[in-house]
């Protein structure tokens, strides 16, 4: 066991490594819809990579529209990169442990809102 800088003891096996550009003291929120990842390739630890998925920005948009009237276009025609894309937001390295119990975590937290909505349905 180490000792964290308030004192208290720190789980090695719950340790949970945050990969990203820049570091300070502020918290930096991220909206993410999608994971990827797994095992890393001797076994030891999780990884898993938190993706925003979204459609593409268009290249250009052009709309027709009535001299007259120009209260809603004819048509419009959008050049588009691609259907969609996906950006990595976050990459988080733990042990099998820490992943287990945010997993649970996770799926605890949910079901809670989902049941919560359920009950504002009937």
């Amino acid at each position: 066991m180490s000792e964290p800088e308030d004192g208290g003891t720190l789980d090695q096996t719950a340790l949970i490594t945050w990969h990203q550009g820049r570091h300070d003291d502020a918290p930096e929120y991220k909206t993410v819809n999608g994971a990827f990842g797994g095992p890393d390739p001797y076994g030891e630890v999780v990884v898993a990579h938190f993706f925003l998925e979204h459609h593409s920005i268009p290249i250009a948009s052009t709309l027709k529209i009535n001299a007259e009237d120009p209260s809603g276009p004819l048509s419009e025609q959008v050049d588009k990169r691609s259907e969609g894309r996906r950006d990595i937001q976050a990459m988080l390295t733990m042990s099998p442990e820490a992943a287990v119990r945010i997993g649970q975590w996770l799926e605890a937290h949910g079901k809670r809102i989902l049941d919560s909505r359920q009950k504002g349905e009937d």
